[in-house]
């Protein structure tokens, strides 16, 4: 799932995750790679003066009318465990300073990266995970 989470509304991401969890079979793995918070989107867009951009803690609308949720490691473990049938194997974020070297401006990008193994039936005591 690389950058899909982000563009669905924080109270429909549970049933998201199900209808990913319905199509894997026990043992899968999720890949997620989405927006992490801390970026400089979510700076510019909770910087708007003048605007309420900012609808949630991470969730934001832009100026074309389409929302963007910017994850922390936390919140997003947390949306495929809360569910009980996900074991978070791996789950980090990624900073990068990319540079606009004709404009002189460097950019903070954040990133976060996870593994999500599909456990149907199994307990999270089984997989301290992270």
């Amino acid at each position: 799932l690389i950058f899909v989470l982000s563009a669905i509304p924080p109270p429909k991401l549970g049933g998201a995750i199900e209808n990913v969890a319905r199509t894997l079979r026990p043992g899968a793995r999720v890949l997620v790679r989405d927006y992490g918070s801390g970026d400089l989107a979510e700076e510019r867009l909770g910087n708007k003066q003048g605007s309420s951009r900012k609808l949630a803690e991470g969730y934001y609308i832009r100026g074309d009318g389409t929302f963007c949720v910017y994850f922390t490691e936390e919140s997003l473990a947390g949306a495929f465990e809360s569910r009980g049938d996900f074991v978070c194997e791996r789950i980090q974020m990624q900073h990068r300073v990319i540079e606009n070297r004709r404009k002189q401006v460097a950019m903070n990008r954040s990133w976060v990266q996870a593994v999500f193994k599909y456990s149907p039936g199994e307990s999270e005591a089984n997989h301290p995970g992270r």
